[in-house]
């Protein structure tokens, strides 16, 4: 059985840093879409289906702030892993639905923020599902039930 690798899009100004990124990621199973801007991101329609958005808040022209703001109006719902060097209150992680990274920060924290966050969406996406289909079923016995 073949797996699709998934896909993470990374959107970080400093070229050393988006590199180890991308090479911490890859090892770990992951393909890549590397960024120096949000706006090189929003212009590439490939990286808007990746499955979680690791994303620099400090970004030069459009923030990591506001770019989550523009997925969200494209309805994109996926899952960010914010960085920064900045101290960032738990009521901001829990605005944005996101993780936060502070930099400097080891390979394994990344990844286990990332599975995280996927393992979370999986879940989420299993229940809605499973929901639409007991939905389902119930519209088929109750469909049944008046013959």
């Amino acid at each position: 059985m073949t797996t699709t690798a998934q896909l993470i899009a990374i959107v970080e100004e400093n070229p050393g840093m988006r590199l180890a990124l991308e090479q911490v990621l890859q090892v770990s199973g992951y393909d890549t879409y590397c960024f120096p801007s949000a706006e090189e991101l929003l212009a590439t329609p490939d990286a808007l289906e990746a499955n979680c958005f690791l994303v620099e808040i400090d970004l030069p022209g459009m923030s990591g702030v506001e770019l989550r703001k523009q997925l969200s109006a494209l309805g994109k719902q996926t899952p960010v892993v914010f960085m920064t060097n900045d101290f960032v209150p738990a009521s901001f992680e829990r605005h944005f639905k996101a993780r936060f990274l502070h930099k400097p920060f080891r390979g394994h924290r990344l990844i286990n923020a990332i599975r995280t966050l996927l393992n979370e969406e999986s879940q989420k996406t299993q229940i809605e599902h499973s929901g639409e289909s007991e939905l389902k079923d119930m519209g088929n016995v109750h469909q049944v039930s008046h013959y």
